[in-house]
């Protein structure tokens, strides 16, 4: 399946602008849900919510130098800039789908940066704001808005296209069945 999206350029970019538009999608939501937090007096919810996004960003922030560590100070903080203004996952989904090759002095290609990005968001920011978002819900069941449940039905799909996407990239990776045919192949 990834060699036959890799064939079909539109395919591949169908894919990652999917979740590319997730994540942003998930980081609008999300800003909203803090919004309605504090309008309705739940502060310590918004609170953690900002908290999430803020491990998110600083996660990111850490590894955008240390990719780009080696690189002049003024294309590191253009890629910290990136991360600050919350479009890296536009930004990387673009770099990649273009087939760009390495950058000089960067230490992993632009996919192994997407990957390693994407489970930042996931596990820094999806997830527990997810969790947070879904015990707020349950927690009023007064009065559930559909705000509430869109956002975490977006944090779910965040969560589920982003999974699936970096388990099969490293399950069909060919190098990888090379190396360990008894862990991967789960996609024949």
């Amino acid at each position: 399946a990834k060699r036959l999206l890799a064939n079909v350029a539109w395919g591949a970019k169908f894919r990652l602008y999917t979740g590319a538009t997730l994540s942003l999608m998930d980081m609008i939501t999300d800003i909203a849900a803090i919004y309605r937090f504090f309008k309705d007096g739940k502060s310590s919810f918004a609170w953690a919510n900002i908290a999430f996004i803020g491990a998110c960003l600083l996660f990111q922030l850490i590894t955008v130098y240390l990719q780009n560590s080696k690189r002049e100070w003024n294309k590191i903080a253009y890629e910290m800039m990136i991360v600050l203004l919350m479009i890296k996952p536009a930004i990387d989904a673009g770099r990649v789908a273009s087939g760009e090759a390495q950058e000089e002095d960067t230490v992993i290609d632009q996919q192994a940066e997407l990957t390693y990005t994407k489970c930042v968001e996931m596990f820094a920011e999806a997830i527990p704001s997810s969790v947070l978002q879904t015990y707020a819900i349950l927690s009023d069941t007064d009065d559930v808005s559909k705000q509430a449940v869109f956002s975490v039905f977006i944090s779910a799909a965040c969560i589920a296209f982003a999974g699936s996407t970096i388990s099969m990239d490293k399950d069909t990776d060919p190098a990888k069945r090379a190396t360990s045919p008894s862990f991967y192949g789960y996609f024949p």
